[in-house]
């Protein structure tokens, strides 16, 4: 697999990209963390209620229950204070609501958070794995039997004529005797476009005229 570029510039370019990557991923989940803390706090005026509303409805059913026992009047006296058991009840259910939407909004405002900020790391990931495929898929091209050949050849389909003519004058002439100078030349500019050099390909001659493009083929 080729992980880095062979050009200095753009491998400092990509190591430095990869570091800022995982720098990316550690600052997100701290934000997605304290967003989330941030919306639960909201949570507290609902904790109060509910812890409020526990102690009148505890403390409504105990009197209640020390009432009932009173002769005669004792059932007339227990419904009073079943009446204020059932509203601590109340207040007790709001406050388990309040709790229960704000942590929904708190699960919520994460997961939005979640998805944008790892949605664009995933963005940039799709295309760093986009170039170690090309890239690792054109170092193996390199080191077989004609692969310089078919390198040259999608130099000559996908890049611009002048670039190519500043690369290996005559092309024409050159692709039809196959001459090997010029062939590598060729390849050696569809390699620079990925940032690779010839001459760092496993089976490759020594003396390759890459550096001599390097100038008029820089990636665009």
């Amino acid at each position: 697999m080729k992980f880095y570029a062979d050009l200095p510039g753009r491998r400092a370019a990509q190591m430095l990209a990869d570091v800022l990557s995982l720098v990316w991923i550690y600052l997100s989940v701290r934000v997605i963390v304290a967003g989330y803390d941030q919306m639960s706090g909201y949570a507290t005026p609902g904790q109060r209620l509910e812890t409020a509303g526990t102690g009148i409805q505890d403390k409504m059913t105990e009197a209640s229950r020390e009432v009932s026992g009173t002769p005669v009047v004792g059932d007339a006296l227990r419904t009073p204070f079943e009446t204020m058991a059932g509203t601590g009840s109340s207040i007790a259910d709001t406050g388990r609501t309040v709790q229960d939407f704000v942590h929904q909004l708190a699960v919520g405002t994460a997961v939005v958070l979640g998805v944008v900020l790892f949605g664009l790391l995933l963005v940039r990931l799709a295309f760093r794995v986009r170039w170690i495929v090309r890239a690792t898929s054109a170092s193996r091209m390199a080191s077989t039997p004609g692969g310089v050949s078919a390198l040259a050849l999608r130099a000559l389909v996908n890049r611009r004529y002048r670039p190519l003519v500043a690369a290996a004058p005559g092309l024409g002439d050159a692709w039809r005797r196959g001459d090997p100078e010029s062939l590598r030349r060729l390849a050696s500019v569809e390699l620079h476009r990925l940032g690779l050099e010839l001459t760092s390909m496993p089976g490759s001659a020594p003396g390759s005229a890459a550096g001599s493009v390097a100038g008029p083929n820089r990636p665009r």
